[in-house]
């Protein structure tokens, strides 16, 4: 490099100040628990919110030289995604090129969340402002959700009570039941954990484990099977390779509670057959969605075109257009083999080695062992919903997915 281009980048490159730093993350931090106050009830406030974060984010990299936050097997992987992603366009037709140019610039901005956050969570005063925040507004969310059941409307957004002709579920201020259960399929662990990090029978302990109740019983209301099976799977993964293993029995014996009530006895158990409209509809999904990989099984069909290309796979007879409720199917399907690879490698290598690495007898529970369980759980509803492809819930997935990977996650202290 030669003088000249070395002083043209020291001008580029600012010094960061701790005034001006932190000045900086003030307003970061500030629209960043905007974002997940509003994030259930707004999705157009929520997301304007953390588009505000990003950019300021973004301006403590350039002009200024704080570094890019670097995590081990994620920036190589999500690099490489993105160019799988890009890859993809390939195989998407010029007139829908602007389809494909918008689901690449929604995975970069997932991506930006995730590193976001993943700086954010680093200070332990933030992380813990941000969970308060958010146990906050899934109070508010469940108390909506009561009212929506006892009026037929929910108090912020009118939506009805959702009644897909079989039972009646709580969805509160969200598009579908699923949806709220994948936000309290993450708040009910970590406000577990926050409760279990306070002092028993204290009156902040009380209001808590009120607020546990709330949860769960909303949980359990919403009636979504694939959630209830992912925090099942998640809880018990951690309980079984911990410490903890002599409370493996109750966890396992927990879903027989559902069989105290014939609704939840029909829901959970008698619905789970082929006769079920829902699973007869996944698996109609799905076997269009493998004839869409067949077809195109290393680059994909084009990313964000999924909905676009479904009906030239799918039968004649059929009239759904949409997603295929399977996040990792409809992933492959769009942006091919390597995509799906690229993106499911960070979460599969971190978390399996988390699960089974070492662990201390005094080490007790710390908010990793619970963001685990939420992510987990949130995953596998993925095998059977739409997250990954849902605004709100994708949000929330880069945001604890982020935590999870910062340093500050297993200091987390009360």
């Amino acid at each position: 490099m030669s003088r000249g281009e070395s002083s043209i980048m020291k001008l580029a490159r600012l010094p960061l100040g701790p005034h001006l730093s932190a000045v900086s993350w003030f307003f970061i931090e500030t629209f960043f628990l905007v974002t997940i106050f509003f994030l259930p009830f707004s999705k157009s406030v929520g997301e304007g919110a953390l588009l505000v974060c990003l950019a300021l984010w973004l301006l403590r990299k350039f002009p200024w030289d704080e570094a890019f936050p670097f995590v081990p097997i994620c920036n190589l992987s999500y690099l490489v995604f993105l160019v799988a992603v890009l890859l993809s366009f390939t195989h998407i037709p010029k007139e829908d090129l602007a389809t494909g140019v918008q689901g690449f610039l929604k995975w970069l901005k997932y991506l930006g969340v995730f590193f976001m956050s993943v700086d954010l969570f680093k200070n332990e005063g933030r992380t813990k402002r941000f969970v308060f925040v958010f146990l906050v507004s899934m109070t508010l969310v469940c108390a909506n959700g009561f009212y929506q059941l006892w009026t037929g409307v929910d108090l912020i957004k009118h939506y009805a009570v959702d009644i897909p002709g079989r039972f009646i579920r709580m969805k509160s201020s969200f598009g579908s039941p699923n949806g709220l259960a994948a936000f309290l399929a993450m708040a009910i662990p970590i406000g577990f954990f926050v409760w279990f990090k306070k002092n028993r029978w204290s009156p902040a302990s009380v209001l808590l484990a009120l607020m546990l109740i709330l949860f769960g019983v909303s949980f359990i209301l919403t009636l979504s099977r694939a959630a209830l099976l992912g925090l099942f799977i998640s809880v018990g993964a951690v309980v079984l390779v911990s410490q903890k293993k002599r409370i493996l029995i109750p966890v396992l014996l927990s879903p027989l509670l559902l069989l105290a009530s014939k609704t939840l006895r029909d829901n959970f158990f008698a619905s789970l057959s082929l006769k079920d409209i829902t699973i007869a509809e996944r698996f109609r999904f799905w076997e269009t969605t493998l004839r869409m990989i067949k077809d195109h099984p290393w680059l994909g069909n084009g990313v964000n075109t999924y909905y676009l290309k479904f009906a030239a796979f799918a039968p004649a007879e059929e009239t759904y257009r949409g997603y295929a409720h399977n996040c990792y199917l409809q992933m492959w399907g769009e942006v091919g083999i390597l995509g799906l690879l690229a993106f499911m490698t960070p979460l599969l290598v971190i978390l399996i080695k988390d699960l089974f690495g070492p662990r201390s007898a005094k080490q007790g529970l710390d908010l990793k062992d619970v963001l685990f369980v939420g992510l987990g759980a949130f995953l596998v509803q993925s095998f059977f919903d739409t997250n990954f492809y849902a605004l709100q819930a994708s949000i929330l997935f880069w945001i604890f997915w982020g935590m999870y990977n910062s340093a500050s996650a297993i200091k987390f202290r009360h």
